[in-house]
């Protein structure tokens, strides 16, 4: 199998971001699930950015975390995979107008070349051999998010294929990151094709065949023009961000494993020890500062829900013992676990 694979240009420092559009939409759907949007907004570091502003960019960090917090508290296990089935081109922004507007589906699934502008943490790879033409992801781990993320990136991009061409279409076959855990009936339901779990990539494999289905709104020159716009805003992605948000991002990768060590986290930006820490006071802040946020926002709004135990909170924070993570509470509250959830309720 040929595999061609696209990256962000090779001298690019930012942060990785998500359009704001894309959290937005997922905090409404978690709201409608009976989840706080507020206290949501609040956990996951989101309050700093105007999401009614739906080209704005947000760190993947609080992505992450939302993702997390959602896994945690919404009872549907398909809400990934649900919240994908209804996600419609015009909420891909500019990547899915070039898509809609590509002339062919073969030409909207190699456009995904510019997934950068919808999230850049998101890498896709592409591969072909005489029966299909398959589409990879890769992107950091989820944590406890894992799951609903890979559902949502596969029924959102099958979603939206069906939705330019009009077509019903079928893959030869979706592949999960993920192991399979209970039934599997609403995937089957929504993909038709054999589905394999636990597999080193997540990926959706298209017929031939298919690729030559007409879009709808087909117009290559309007498709053309936006291309040119996009490579504009991947210009302007390149241009860079600041340290702390590339700082935040990692310590949601890596916070389940226990507490972000600076070592850690320099080795993953790849940024020598000392020239992290001056980065962060150069910014007014600090490792040991960013990690104690996050830690804050995320136990606040876990603690509000009755159900989940002290225990939970301290493996998904990266406490080694529940009992740190009580004395923590109590240090950024003023109170214990139990009696903040009194108030709150």
């Amino acid at each position: 199998m040929r595999v061609e694979t696209h990256s962000a240009p090779s001298h690019r420092k930012t942060t990785e971001t998500v359009l704001a559009r894309i959290p937005a939409r997922m905090l409404d759907l978690a709201a409608a699930e009976g989840m706080s949007r507020d206290a949501l907004i609040e956990a996951a570091g989101l309050k700093a950015f105007d999401l009614t502003d739906g080209d704005s960019r947000v760190p993947v960090s609080c992505q992450v975390a939302l993702w997390q917090l959602i896994a945690k508290g919404v009872p549907d296990r398909c809400f990934g995979l649900h919240a994908g089935m209804h996600f419609e081109a015009r909420e891909a922004g500019l990547l899915g107008y070039i898509m809609a507007y590509s002339e062919t589906l073969g030409d909207a699934l190699k456009r995904l070349r510019y997934s950068w502008l919808l999230n850049d943490a998101v890498h896709c790879a592409f591969g072909s051999d005489r029966r299909s033409f398959s589409v990879t992801e890769t992107y950091p781990e989820q944590g406890l998010g894992l799951r609903n993320a890979v559902d949502y990136r596969l029924s959102a991009l099958l979603s939206v294929c069906r939705q330019i061409t009009g077509a019903e279409i079928v893959p030869v076959e979706v592949a999960f990151i993920y192991d399979q855990s209970g039934d599997t009936l609403e995937h089957q339901r929504f993909f038709h094709c054999p589905l394999r779990f636990g597999q080193p990539i997540s990926k959706i494999a298209f017929r031939q065949e298919d690729l030559r289905l007409p879009a709808r709104h087909g117009d290559e020159t309007l498709a053309h023009h936006l291309i040119d716009r996009a490579e504009e805003v991947l210009r302007s992605l390149a241009r860079g961000s600041s340290t702390k948000e590339r700082v935040r991002s990692e310590i949601w990768n890596i916070l389940s494993e226990g507490k972000p060590t600076l070592e850690r986290v320099a080795t993953a930006l790849e940024i020598p020890g000392r020239t992290l820490q001056r980065r962060l006071a150069d910014e007014g802040t600090s490792l040991q500062q960013e990690v104690e946020e996050i830690r804050r926002a995320m136990a606040t709004a876990m603690f509000r829900d009755p159900g989940t135990s002290t225990d939970e909170v301290a493996y998904l924070l990266g406490y080694a013992e529940p009992s740190t993570l009580f004395r923590s509470f109590r240090r950024w509250t003023g109170m214990t676990p139990q009696e903040y959830r009194k108030k709150a309720g």
